[in-house]
């Protein structure tokens, strides 16, 4: 379990949980469609105001309805990209942690001792 904490909100989240890697995944889709149809040009305010929309809706989906809400007591798009690069970031470090508790139950491919010690002469010289 992580602990995600950003502003006045907290919640912790497994990255290991089924049900939450389904969520992470449709969040991201769903960003991915409504940045497609943001809009490029016309008034900066508009532009600012539908991207913090896209990014509210993926915390939303993630964390459960009007989490953004409690994340982000302004408009700020600034807050919106800090926030998702701190859940990023907490992603990163808890599949770096899930891989190194996996990697000590890795097979030996080695084999017995003498497989081990002809693989070690084969490659001894290799750099």
């Amino acid at each position: 379990m992580s602990l995600f904490k950003f502003g006045n909100f907290e919640m912790e989240i497994d990255f290991t949980d089924v049900d939450v890697a389904k969520s992470l995944e449709d969040a991201v889709e769903i960003l991915n469609e409504e940045v497609k149809k943001l809009p490029l040009t016309g008034k900066n305010s508009e532009v600012i105001r539908a991207q913090n929309v896209c990014y509210d809706h993926y915390f939303d989906h993630i964390f459960g309805q009007g989490a953004s809400g409690k994340m982000f007591r302004t408009g700020s798009l600034s807050q919106r990209l800090e926030a998702v690069k701190l859940f990023a970031d907490l992603k990163f470090q808890s599949d770096h942690e899930l891989s190194e508790k996996l990697s000590s139950y890795r097979v030996n491919k080695a084999g017995n001792r003498q497989q081990r010690r002809n693989y070690e002469r084969q490659h001894r010289n290799r750099p």
